[in-house]
């Protein structure tokens, strides 16, 4: 017994919809991020000193990681769509078994930023960058 099945391509606009949906999302994504960068460079020129003492606290290691897994990920989630599409479930299985060992690394190295965070007083829920600079 077969699982794949062929679903007729439909173009009423010209392009395949799901090319011309991916093509949406992605144009909604750069409006969504301009904006969020846009209001990031506002707010960090509006208080230099706060963003400076903030980015001290940063681990450039782990968001290095952090970053490394994500694009891993993606790789794998890619190669494991590429996989199905020929049919091979073997390689599939493979790469999507990675995708899953990327998301728990992930998450993994988030639980210990988080908790070396929390370690040191910072919290998402309060304002600790002015209680520590009022004192």
């Amino acid at each position: 017994m077969s699982t794949s099945h062929a679903l007729p391509i439909r173009t009423n606009t010209g392009l395949p919809h799901a090319k011309l949906g991916m093509w949406i999302f992605i144009a909604s994504e750069i409006m969504f991020f301009t904006g969020f960068f846009g209001a990031f460079l506002v707010l960090r020129n509006l208080n230099v000193a706060m963003f400076a003492e903030s980015a001290s606290h940063l681990d450039k290691v782990v968001a290095t990681i952090n970053t490394a897994i994500l694009i891993s990920s993606s790789l794998t989630m890619a190669l494991a769509h590429l996989a199905l599409e020929k049919g091979e479930q073997k390689q599939f299985r493979l790469f999507l078994f990675l995708t899953i060992v990327c998301a728990f690394g992930f998450l993994g190295f988030k639980s210990f930023e988080y908790i070396t965070k929390f370690h040191h007083g910072l919290y998402p829920w309060t304002n600790s960058f002015s209680r520590r600079t009022s004192r």
